[in-house]
């Protein structure tokens, strides 16, 4: 191919769709991805010859990009991760020679292009901070300290000292990590998980304090581990952020009696319950791709009736099958599930047509195949679904030309192929 992967625009039109710059010229990859936007630009993780991997931004008109630092000079790559927003400005972590894998921060018109905001295992070791999270005004991320291990860090203001939010594995083993992970906002606390040696990887939930920072349940019982796993906060009532809604999360976990199974919480120890045993007895549904959807939450689960297919938790708590996409054991196995003009768009294979798209209303009549696309049946995508202004856009390919770019209409049943980039 003459570019390799680059960095493309599309304004919704095929004339408007044009490559906006040969990153890495000639047919090498720049390989762009890690895209986010802060309203002014866009973002993202892009390889070029001489600098590896470094953060990358559009131009102010949007028409072209510009390298924001070259944090890890010369041809080795600072390989930028961990992206989130602090209001406008991008907090992010790098490599650098100097201080290893730190936090750095920009808003993409500092004349330095990015600055370090932490340091915090001094020198040239890493932190590896990860999991940034823009949370009441501050920015809270994990990172590892010599004398800590791996906690939950807090940064108030940009470019203020950072400081532990509370050393939750305390003991006295050498380099002791709690490990958070699965950071999850809602609008009154911060959901995450959490190892105390004790209790085993459980549920906590914190307001940014020591005080505040508690773990909520142990639902596996003893030393053993629940591993809650993709949490999601539901956030659906917008007109009222003291709503209770808000402050629920959906996730899996194991109580060591039902296995991975489908669970909630309101932060409180008497307000987190499994749902409902989908797959009844110690055998595990394994629910994910948690989506919300006004106040019911999708998701994929398995059982031993009818496969993967998809699911719904309705806000009542009542939880049900949607549909039966793909009579018997096999499964529709659903994936890539989005909301779009309150519906859910996602990819199935009803054992017939092969993986093509469908449209859910939450219910099983409203549950229908939108177009056989693929005639020759071909190996599925999984990237995902997006929608922007007038469609829904997706990877999709028909057997023909190999995966393109199509699009799905606001009328929400014309679905057309959008561009054929790499013609042959």
């Amino acid at each position: 191919q003459k570019h390799g992967r680059e960095l493309w625009f599309s304004d919704g039109t095929e004339e408007g769709t044009y490559l906006v710059a040969d990153i890495f010229p000639g047919s090498s990859d720049a390989a762009p991805y890690k895209f986010i936007s802060n309203g002014q630009f866009l973002f993202f993780n892009a390889s070029s010859e001489g600098t590896g991997a470094e953060l990358w931004r559009t131009t102010e008109d949007g028409k072209g990009v510009e390298l924001v630092k070259d944090i890890y000079p010369g041809p080795e790559a600072s390989e930028p991760y961990a992206f989130s927003l602090h209001e406008k400005t991008l907090i992010f972590s790098a490599n650098s020679p100097e201080v290893g894998e730190e936090l750095w921060a920009t808003d993409g018109t500092n004349g330095e292009g990015a600055i370090l905001i932490a340091d915090v295992f001094t020198g040239a070791e890493s932190s590896y901070p990860y999991h940034t999270t823009y949370f009441k005004g501050h920015t809270i991320f994990t990172a590892d300290h010599p004398l800590i291990g791996n906690e939950l860090w807090l940064m108030e203001t940009i470019g203020q000292d950072v400081v532990p939010v509370f050393d939750i594995h305390d003991d006295e083993l050498e380099n002791p990590s709690s490990s958070p992970d699965e950071l999850t906002v809602t609008t009154h606390q911060l959901f995450f998980t959490a190892d105390n040696v004790k209790d085993g990887t459980e549920l906590w939930v914190s307001d940014g304090s020591k005080e505040g920072t508690v773990m909520v349940k142990d639902i596996f019982p003893g030393r053993a581990s629940s591993d809650p796993q993709e949490i999601t906060a539901l956030n659906q009532v917008k007109v009222n952020t003291d709503h209770p809604l808000n402050r629920v999360v959906y996730f899996r976990a194991d109580d060591g009696s039902n296995g991975v199974e489908l669970w909630k919480s309101d932060g409180t120890n008497e307000g987190t319950k499994m749902v409902k045993d989908i797959w009844e007895g110690n055998a595990s549904s394994a629910p994910r791709e948690f989506t919300p959807w006004n106040t019911h939450m999708f998701f994929v689960a398995t059982d031993n009736v009818m496969g993967t297919e998809l699911w719904i938790a309705r806000s009542d708590s009542v939880v049900v099958r949607v549909h039966d996409i793909c009579p018997g054991l096999q499964g529709s196995n659903p994936h890539s599930l989005v909301v779009w003009n309150e519906k859910l768009y996602f990819r199935a294979d009803d054992g017939v047509n092969g993986e093509e798209l469908w449209v859910s209303d939450g219910y099983s009549k409203g549950t229908v195949m939108l177009k056989d696309i693929v005639e020759i049946p071909v190996e599925s995508s999984s990237l995902e679904i997006v929608p922007f202004k007038d469609g829904l856009y997706f990877a999709q390919n028909d057997g023909k030309r190999g995966e393109e770019l199509w699009k799905l209409s606001d009328d929400g049943k014309t679905i057309s192929l959008f561009k054929d980039i790499a013609r042959n």
